[in-house]
């Protein structure tokens, strides 16, 4: 069997990190070109979506709260959930700025099957409540 890869992105990690009001409108700007790369539901309701201006966001939205994009940030943050998921599986690698790549194949035997795998790696990432998408 060829090797098997799981990839998990985490596409809000800073924001999923930032302690707001339920309800309260966030985003996360990238500074550098004053774009906005992350935010929230409420935020998105407002009529904000990513890649929009912070001058066109905070006109849509009164009361906005804007936090500055920091990678380093984001980085301890991937390494710490890398460092969570070792319990329950062997190879991580980090996709930075924001994704981890988890090799399946050796898991397999271990856990019966990708399924039972899988719901492993979900009942790990739970307790930790960061937004995430996966692929393999």
């Amino acid at each position: 069997m060829s090797d098997l890869w799981l990839y998990l992105h985490f596409p809000s990690l800073q924001l999923d990190c930032l302690h707001s009001k339920p309800g309260q409108p966030v985003v996360v700007l990238n500074k550098a070109d004053n774009r906005i790369i992350q935010l929230n539901q409420t935020a998105y309701q407002c009529g904000i979506r990513s890649g929009m201006g912070l001058g066109t966001a905070a006109s849509l939205c009164h009361g906005l709260q804007v936090a500055e994009y920091q990678q380093p940030l984001e980085s301890d943050k991937l390494k710490d959930i890398a460092s969570w998921l070792y319990g329950c599986t062997s190879d991580i690698a980090l996709w930075p700025p924001d994704g981890l790549l988890l090799r399946v194949h050796p898991m397999l035997s271990l856990y019966g099957g990708l399924q039972p795998y899988w719901l492993a790696v979900k009942q790990r990432l739970q307790p930790l409540a960061f937004n995430h998408t996966y692929a393999s």
